[in-house]
């Protein structure tokens, strides 16, 4: 029986079944290690903001009390900034208790004029203290905080800064509330979360906005509990990590494969350039082959045989390709005699050349 060689599409065909069923596997069981048995859970969403009124030291243009927040202001009238922090979340269910410590603290940052992301000086100063609130059994909590900034006290600390150090710098004064949120749930381990909610300014600006900004979204987060990962669960787990591994490592030999036969050219194509580069000189590439209506057709088997007529007739081959089909035909014509080669993709076999 003849060997036969495995084509090219069946090992492609072969490869894409090992990469589908190994990443379906992997899948599977990897899910199934991740399904644990939840033992509590808990959501909340958080809500946070912060207003302001901004306060000018008495001056000839603006009388009114104070300016409201949005607005564009002049660093040189602005006297306080009063910030109203709010900060509220609510739990879908009473939880056992809730520790919440907050406090606002003021940061004056100097940084450099060409890269604003580069701090080079950095100092803290604390509004209020570290307060506590403690709740039992209830499933919402909401704080609020005001306190006074004294801008220009800033703005000359920043000076001082910048005309000790003779250095080309800016700064922004941050004002912000941080939260560190503790609690307990039944069958949950005791959790904890920090928020902040902040307003930021310029220090540096003839005129300036105030921008504010907060960790907090709109987003529902969820607290949960599984079921304590058990030796079974683990070797299950370990299994589809090796499959996943293994499903990698076929999709590497399926694009290994796809790009080297890419360009690789097939035993017909080979076969037939050689044909085409040894014998140039009596070969003629032709539009359409010449008709054999009226001649005696001799079709030979191998193009040795066709070379041995060209060799008596001293007279061109003439050739044409039909590349869709892989046909190529040679045809030799003298007199009323015409000798015929075809080379075709299908009769050819690799091995038995």
């Amino acid at each position: 029986m003849k060997n036969k060689k495995i084509s090219n599409k069946v090992i492609y065909a072969i490869l894409v079944s090992i990469v589908f069923i190994l990443g379906v596997l992997a899948q599977i069981v990897l899910n199934t290690s991740m399904n644990n048995d939840v033992v509590a859970s808990l959501e909340y969403i958080e809500d946070a903001s912060v207003g302001y009124r901004v306060y000018y030291s008495e001056n000839p243009f603006y009388t009114e009390p104070y300016i409201e927040e949005g607005k564009t202001y002049i660093q040189e009238y602005v006297d306080k900034i009063t910030a109203g922090f709010s900060y509220e979340v609510n739990y879908t269910d009473d939880i056992k208790r809730g520790d919440y410590e907050y406090y606002v603290q003021a940061k004056l940052i100097a940084y450099n004029s060409e890269d604003p992301s580069e701090d080079l000086w950095t100092k803290e100063y604390k509004l209020t203290d570290l307060e506590s609130v403690s709740v039992k059994d209830d499933s919402n909590y909401r704080l609020f905080k005001s306190v006074d900034v004294d801008y220009q006290f800033y703005r000359r600390e920043f000076l001082n800064y910048k005309n000790s150090l003779g250095v080309n710098v800016n700064a922004k004064l941050v004002v912000e509330m941080v939260i560190n949120n503790h609690g307990s749930y039944p069958n949950l381990d005791d959790f904890e979360y920090g928020s902040w909610v902040k307003l930021e300014m310029p220090l540096d600006d003839a005129t300036f906005k105030i921008k504010t900004n907060s960790s907090v979204n709109q987003d529902t987060h969820k607290i949960v509990k599984f079921n304590e990962t058990d030796h079974e669960e683990l070797y299950i787990r370990v299994i589809g990590i090796l499959l996943l591994i293994l499903c990698g490592f076929a999709g590497f030999v399926l694009v290994l494969f796809i790009v080297i036969n890419k360009n690789k050219l097939s035993y017909y194509e080979r076969l037939l350039r050689k044909i085409l580069i040894t014998h140039d000189r009596i070969i003629v590439n032709v539009e359409k082959l010449p008709v054999l209506d009226n001649v005696s057709v001799v079709e030979v088997t191998d193009f040795d045989e066709l070379l041995d007529a060209q060799g008596e007739v001293r007279l061109p081959i003439n050739f044409k390709e039909d590349k869709k089909r892989k046909i190529a035909k040679f045809i030799l014509i003298s007199d009323n005699l015409a000798w015929v080669y075809t080379l075709r993709e299908g009769d050819l076999n690799e091995d038995t050349k």
